[in-house]
């Protein structure tokens, strides 16, 4: 699929660019076109797609520059389930500044469709990759001997960026329908 971020590039990060469709249990390349070597801010030295899939469970991959191109392809087994996916897939820049220093900013993001590929097929469920338990979020992280661990979400301003945003720490298990850290449970054994 080629996806041209031109305009994005020249007008706004905040336009939408092409959706990114793929069926079910297919592969899904990506050509992004327009992504200049350089900006104000200073040259771009890497780029990388974040994909979410019908299920809410991202997958990041770096691109590889192949000309006028920047290239990446995910596997199918990141669509395993069919749906729409609102600002599905984004579009991150690292920009080397001018200073020497380093800074990650978007370029693009985009919807996703993962079409199903037969009548047998199954729609995503968010729910499978996250659970939301009071104000809180957790994200399923591994899977270790055999048991399920999940991160908590934490929302934070980042001074540098100037901007607010999601980390995911912890390392939590479930016990009696309560979230509780692994180190705690380690200590209650």
């Amino acid at each position: 699929m080629i996806i041209d971020l031109s305009d994005q590039m020249k007008i706004s990060a905040g336009l939408p660019p092409k959706r990114a469709d793929v069926f079910v249990n297919s592969s899904l390349p990506i050509a992004l076109l327009g992504i200049p070597e350089k900006r104000e801010d200073g040259e771009i030295t890497a780029v990388a797609v974040t994909v979410t899939n019908a299920d809410a469970m991202p997958t990041t991959a770096p691109c590889v520059k192949e000309g006028a191109a920047w290239r990446v392809a995910f596997a199918p087994s990141c669509f395993p389930t069919y749906g729409f996916v609102e600002r599905g897939y984004k579009v991150v820049a690292t920009v080397k500044t001018p200073t020497g220093g380093t800074m990650s900013t978007t370029l693009a993001v985009g919807d996703v469709e993962i079409k199903a590929d037969a009548p047998t097929a199954t729609p995503g469920d968010p729910s499978k990759s996250y659970v939301v338990k009071g104000s809180d979020i957790y994200v399923k992280s591994e899977f270790v001997e055999g048991e399920q661990h999940y991160k908590k979400q934490e929302i934070s301003y980042d001074p540098e960026m100037d901007a607010w945003g999601a980390d995911w720490t912890g390392d939590y298990i479930l016990v009696e329908g309560e979230y509780i850290p692994v180190e705690d449970a380690n200590d209650a054994t």
